[in-house]
């Protein structure tokens, strides 16, 4: 017999904002349920490095203290998270590589960590000295290493850099390929990072002329002590799966013959994406796992596979469309779990005791790189609670699955803030602080809520709910419309017809810029479009078929192909912008629809139980942009006290000292042993019954 049981009626009513009532639906959970699995995940967050992140500025020549520079990294203290990520990333080069110049006969090497040094110990003194395991992505390989075209081999200057450690220059880490690699055996490479690694944990290390650096902080980074290494990032320097895993298995033993029994553990990949992404090409995760996963894909038996890394991120079409948040975010995500099933399959037939990370998870908008936004980010202050909703959902699902680490990417981020210094725009999307206070954002107190109350060892209890919507009349459009992106995940977009005797009719595509104009009458942009051709290819797709389905060309061929001389030569047209659009007709009267509309669930739940069966945990996720009335009911509800933790716009939106209030019921206020909460736009709440309330009064927000 089940040891508990709970009822939360949910009665979904479709409508929006506007309603005269809150949607409402109903959801059954058993707390003696099977248990889907127990939660082993790790919840955590990627550190890139960032000028905001420094202790101080300069502007104009003269250095600033950094207003947010304490506050910044206290937020990261204050998190207690394990297995924190940290990359030197290369639009930093003096903060990623430590010897920016090749090493020459006769005269002293370039080594230097002054610029390297100030952010990792800010970084090692708020995680793995309180006592968190940490992992260190240290992947960004000197341009030296490199020859060819892209080098700037043949120009003005061979592998340029700033001139100043406070300047970013995004083409640094896309100027080696590994093709040109000038030590094909990568030996050179795996040499470089066993000095840094050595540097940094040893203490000291010894360059290529024989000469020994001392003053390294001797960090202890052992695999006894939980912490990871894990080799280059995305394939930056367009790697093939033979390459890397070359690579990596000289670059491994290499850190272990530097490092001994300090030595940490590994962690292959870098970071694979299934979807289609707008800036640069990544590796596939179906290929890369197939390959580096395979034990005979690499020089020995010894070389470890103890991890393997993934990345997603889902995106929007229109970065202030907080109504669209819903189909953009959780849409691609329910499209990229299907794609994670198929991944966790491969691991489990190929080498299933590694352990998979997702050490990049989160929301970064296709404009952040394309555009430059004021001091707002370009964002409303809903979108923050949408990527923390975003964040809570996936969290769940990959626990779910077994996941071992997901990282929340990323820790900062800014729009430009010029009396600064900061002149680059830097994922403001991706930002879990406040670029103005340092203080989190409503993404880092969901984070938080995980680290606090969902604790490793608890059992999973499936929450199932369904949703009974109520009959409402929207007019039919005659024209159904579509843009497919990055944000679509998969590239592609069906278009179906609601009668199921009509045929589309009509049919109009281009693979350009956003048109102008309205769905049914749209225009080419005339900076950039390819709608004669495009329209040709999508009638032979479409045309006189009751549903079809188009993909969109990848980012780098659509890029440079549909455009090329606005891209290449005129340079009028910003690469990675164009997107695919559609507009189709039906016959008859009943319209139609396309697959880009979402039609999961408006909440999710998931139930978790400790250990000792003492406390029970009910996670609630708003997916949606407006309120949900939620009736909790159950026989657990009249045992003793219930605290709802939540997350919302009521809480936090961009920035807070205190992002997580909390709404207690005692047995007396419930009528038959239910409660009603309204969740609010994208909220995130979870509700602990059998808590020890004194042991949580550091989370509260009455």
């Amino acid at each position: 017999m089940a040891t508990g049981y709970a009822q939360i009626f949910l009665w979904a009513m479709a409508g929006s904002c506007a309603m005269a009532a809150n949607q409402k639906a109903e959801v059954k959970l058993d707390f003696g349920a099977n248990a889907l699995g127990v939660f082993k995940t790790t919840a955590t967050l990627q550190v890139v490095s960032n000028p905001l992140l420094d202790s101080y500025f300069t502007v104009n020549g003269t250095k600033i203290p950094n207003p947010i520079h304490k506050a910044a990294w206290k937020s990261l203290r204050d998190l207690g998270a394990d297995h924190v990520r940290f990359q030197p990333w290369f639009p930093y080069p003096y903060k990623a590589v430590p010897e920016l110049d090749a090493p020459e006969d006769g005269k002293p090497t370039s080594w230097d960590f002054s610029h390297f040094m100030p952010m990792m110990d800010d970084f090692m003194e708020n995680t793995a000295k309180q006592g968190h395991p940490v992992i260190w992505n240290i992947g960004t390989q000197p341009c030296w290493m490199f020859w060819g075209p892209t080098t700037g081999q043949f120009g003005k200057k061979y592998c340029p850099y700033p001139n100043s450690s406070d300047v970013s220059d995004f083409g640094y880490g896309t100027r080696g390929v590994r093709a040109f690699l000038k030590d094909p055996s990568g030996k050179t490479m795996a040499d470089y990072f066993a000095r840094v690694t050595s540097y940094l944990v040893n203490g000291y290390m010894v360059d290529e002329h024989g000469v020994v650096h001392r003053g390294g902080p001797a960090y202890n980074f052992s695999a006894a002590n939980g912490h990871i290494f894990e080799f280059l990032n995305e394939g930056e320097h367009y790697y093939t799966t033979g390459e890397y895993n070359n690579d990596y298995d000289v670059t491994v033993p290499a850190i272990q013959s530097a490092l001994l029994k300090k030595a940490p553990s590994f962690m292959g990949i870098g970071g694979c994406h299934n979807g289609y992404w707008n800036w640069w090409v990544m590796p596939n995760c179906t290929t890369w796992l197939e390959s580096f996963l395979n034990q005979g894909n690499h020089k020995s038996t010894d070389i470890p596979l103890e991890y393997a890394s993934m990345h997603y991120y889902a995106t929007a079409h229109n970065r202030s469309d907080v109504v669209a948040y819903t189909r953009n975010f959780f849409g691609s995500a329910d499209k990229w779990l299907v794609d994670l099933d198929g991944n966790i399959a491969i691991r489990d037939r190929l080498s299933p005791k590694t352990k998979l990370a997702l050490t990049e998870l989160g929301i970064l908008m296709v404009d952040d790189m394309t555009k430059t936004f004021g001091k707002d980010g370009g964002l409303p202050d809903m979108y923050f609670n949408a990527a923390a909703a975003f964040f809570a959902y996936t969290m769940a699902q990959v626990a779910m699955r077994g996941i071992d680490i997901a990282c929340f990417s990323q820790f900062v981020g800014s729009p430009p803030i010029p009396e600064w210094g900061i002149e680059d725009q830097a994922f403001p999307s991706g930002a879990m602080i406040s670029w103005e206070t340092g203080l989190g954002n409503a993404k880092y107190w969901v984070l938080k809520l995980f680290i606090d109350h969902i604790h490793k060892g608890d059992s999973i209890v499936e929450a199932p709910f369904s949703t009974t919507s109520v009959p409402h009349e929207e007019p039919v459009q005659e024209h159904m419309c579509e843009a497919v992106g990055s944000w679509t995940y998969n590239n592609e977009v069906t278009l179906t017809c609601n009668d199921p005797d009509a045929r589309i009719d009509y049919i109009w595509a281009d693979m350009g810029l956003e048109p102008t104009g309205q769905c049914g009458t749209f225009v080419p942009n005339v900076n950039c479009s390819n709608h004669n051709l495009a329209t040709l290819w999508a009638n032979a797709e479409c045309l006189g078929r009751h549903t079809c389905t188009l993909r969109k060309a990848s980012e780098t061929v659509s890029s440079f192909v549909v455009c090329p001389i606005a891209i290449l030569i005129k340079k009028t047209v910003e690469p990675f912008t164009q997107q695919l659009t559609v507009q189709a007709r039906c016959t008859g009267t009943k319209g139609g629809h396309t697959s880009a509309e979402y039609t999961g669930n408006s909440i999710f739940s998931v139930g978790f139980v400790s250990p000792d069966k003492k406390s029970k945990k009910l996670l609630l996720v708003n997916k949606e942009a407006h309120p949900i009335d939620v009736k909790i009911s159950g026989s657990d509800l009249a045992h003793g006290d219930v605290n709802l933790y939540i997350v919302d716009p009521r809480s936090v939106s961009r920035s807070s000292a205190q992002g997580i209030r909390v709404e207690k019921w005692k047995p007396g206020l419930f009528t038959e042993s239910s409660f009603v909460v309204t969740l609010q736009p994208f909220a995130v709440a979870v509700a602990i019954m059998g808590e020890d309330n004194s042991a949580n009064a550091a989370s509260v927000l009455i």
